[in-house]
């Protein structure tokens, strides 16, 4: 993503076929019956809009649209990975927004930072060795 499309903090960068997208897999009316209803209702109703101005100026090829960690977790229940590539970049996003909005720390940054060092412990992360030794176990298992 260019600097000129990067995302502004605490937002989604919607265009066309992610507002679209949001549409059809965010239904307002639809859930058990404690659903909070009017709370996807104003979500779909900030969705709307947002497409709305994006149709109205042909100039306007993305908005920047505030989300909170409930309207994550509703845009998580809805849409999965296999929704197409604006859902992988909208899903991408709402993990960016996510730590955001509980760090207060820019997520673009985190990749370049010592933060990443917190959230994967080096014990974590498999050695070489243990690598290999998973993927040898893994064909001794195909052969035999």
């Amino acid at each position: 993503m260019s600097e000129a499309m990067a995302r502004v903090f605490q937002h989604l960068r919607l265009n066309e076929a992610a507002c679209l997208g949001l549409r059809e897999a965010v239904r307002p009316f639809v859930g058990p019956a404690d659903w909070p209803t009017r709370a996807v209702a104003d979500f779909c109703e900030r969705l709307y809009l947002a497409h709305f101005s994006l149709e109205s100026d042909p100039d306007c090829q993305t908005v920047d649209f505030p989300v909170n960690q409930d309207e994550i977790m509703l845009i998580n229940n809805f849409v999965s990975a296999e929704d197409g590539d604006w859902a992988k970049d909208i899903l991408h996003q709402t993990r960016q927004v996510l730590y955001e909005l509980t760090t207060q720390k820019n997520a673009m940054k985190l990749a370049f930072s010592s933060d990443v060092k917190k959230l994967f412990p080096e014990e974590s992360v498999p050695t070489k060795s243990e690598a290999e030794l998973t993927d040898s176990t893994l064909e001794d298992k195909l052969k035999g």
